[in-house]
């Protein structure tokens, strides 16, 4: 198992096994069903790009939104209505 898949596995395995995110896992299996950790393969050919998330989420009623972890090219963002 490379470095990074690793740290994938191990991130999701701590998000599973935080009390304070139950609902928000709840939440994910009702929009997004499937495995624990998701496969990192999967989705568009052409990904959406940082900039683009950022807009939309400032379209749908986010004022502040920032990039909360980055590692490379991979980043989370958080937004705050």
């Amino acid at each position: 198992m490379t470095d990074f898949k690793r740290r994938w596995t191990d991130w999701w395995s701590v998000v599973v096994a935080t009390p304070a995110l139950a609902a928000a896992l709840r939440e994910r299996e009702l929009r997004l069903p499937g495995p624990l950790p998701p496969r990192r393969t999967s989705g568009p050919k052409t990904p959406a790009t940082l900039e683009w998330h950022e807009q939309v989420l400032r379209s749908v009623g986010f004022r502040r939104v920032v990039v909360s972890w980055q590692d490379r090219d991979f980043h989370v963002l958080a937004a705050l209505r």
